[in-house]
């Protein structure tokens, strides 16, 4: 392995979500992933295990077994989560505004022209409106920029720099969303961030997006917060609502048992909403206090129930 692109143990576990012990019981029983040793010890992954892992990560978190998947290369670990319906591989519909219909988006990225890219969106949200970009474009795109990483079409520098070029767009738009929103007491106050080890954020942006359109007055925190801080400012900042997004790279045990330990923690009256594409999000029933969203656009409705169900408690 290239020394130059050594990645330690906590990298690994940072950007697949698997965690340091769990990686060192499959480098004992499975002899994957091997890493080298520094001269002090240390494990030293590749850029390769790095790929692997993520494509064995999604995997997981769709049912398969880590005995299954140790002994298969990155084409096939791609090819099986295609298989398994993989929401990053999922087709897009062919809706005038997505972009199937706009093939200029994907070709942006591809060409590097991430200025054009965002003045694009821009463009789209004054036609069409934040709501509708974020659910006939940006959606589709993001699963369709993941499908096209997958297979190794685009690098994880062009994702990210799609992910920053969308994010840089959609805080505009919050930024503009806060300036038109009305002077009240009465709007509910909506912190919103993720799970430690969860670092993708443009599920909370779009969330973000739509508790603007649904005139909340949000504090975002941004990814990976422990607990007891989410516990600390929600209590501080007098929220009504902690909203949180979880993608699949997160475990469905951490999610659950997280959420868990996080409602105990929070006072009664605040509410936990959580969205997402870890599949047991939708799977799963939540107790008391605990929602969670199919889609980001549920906000603006059940915002609104909130406001009527606190006024009929006044």
């Amino acid at each position: 392995m290239d020394i130059s692109t050594k990645l330690l143990i906590s990298d690994i576990e940072r950007d697949t979500g698997i965690g340091k012990d769990t990686l060192r019981v499959w480098e004992r029983r499975y002899g994957f992933p091997s890493p080298v040793r520094s001269s002090n010890g240390e494990r030293l992954y590749s850029l390769s295990d790095l790929n692997r892992l993520i494509l064995m990560k999604r995997l997981l978190d769709v049912g398969c077994r880590p005995k299954q998947l140790v002994s298969l290369n990155e084409a096939e670990l791609a090819t099986l989560l295609s298989s398994k319906g993989n929401p990053a591989s999922a087709k897009i519909d062919s809706s005038p505004q997505n972009i199937e219909g706009n093939p200029q988006w994907i070709s942006m990225i591809k060409r590097h022209e991430f200025e054009s890219l965002r003045d694009s969106l821009r463009a789209t949200i004054e036609n069409i409106g934040v709501e509708k970009t974020i659910m006939e474009v940006l959606v589709p795109l993001t699963r369709q920029v993941g499908e096209a990483w997958l297979v190794g079409e685009l690098a994880v520098y062009e994702e990210h720099l799609y992910t920053e070029s969308v994010s840089t767009v959609l805080r505009q738009s919050i930024a503009k969303l806060e300036v038109d929103r009305p002077a009240s007491k009465a709007l509910p106050k909506v912190l919103l961030t993720t799970f430690p080890q969860e670092m993708h954020s443009l599920g909370l942006l779009m969330a973000e997006c739509f508790f603007g359109i649904a005139q909340c007055k949000t504090f975002s925190l941004g990814c990976s917060t422990p607990l007891a801080e989410i516990e600390k400012a929600a209590i501080e900042l007098k929220a009504d609502i902690v909203a949180l997004s979880f993608t699949a790279h997160q475990r469905s045990q951490d999610i659950t048992t997280g959420l868990d330990h996080l409602r105990s923690l929070l006072p009664i009256a605040v509410e936990i909403w959580i969205g997402g594409n870890a599949p047991v999000i939708q799977r799963r029933k939540f107790g008391p206090g605990i929602k969670s969203f199919s889609s980001a656009q549920d906000i603006i409705e059940q915002v609104q129930g909130w406001r009527l169900a606190r006024q009929l408690l006044l």
